[in-house]
C-alpha cells in the first residue's frame, strides 16, 4: 500500500503526538494490509499443498512403472 510505504516511518517516529483519529485511522489501514497479506498467504499455502500433492502422486506413478519395466 503507498500510503503505508509512504508514511509509515514518520508515523511511527511520531505516534505519541498524533490525535487519537489519525492512529485509529492508521490501526484500520493496518489491520486492512494485515488481513489481505493473510489472506494471500493462506491462498499460496493451499496452492503450495496442492502442487506437493500433484507431484507426489505422479512421481509415485512414475516410480511404480519404473520397478514394473
Amino acid at each position: 500500500n503507498t500510503w503505508l510505504n509512504n508514511n509509515n516511518m514518520e508515523f511511527f517516529k511520531e505516534y505519541k503526538t498524533k490525535s487519537n483519529d489519525e492512529i485509529i485511522k492508521t490501526m484500520k489501514v493496518l489491520k486492512e494490509e494485515f488481513d489481505k497479506t493473510k489472506k494471500v498467504i493462506v491462498d499460496l499455502s493451499y496452492h503450495l499443498e496442492d502442487l506437493e500433492r500433484k507431484f507426489n502422486l505422479l512421481n509415485d506413478e512414475i516410480s511404480k512403472r519404473k520397478l514394473n519395466g
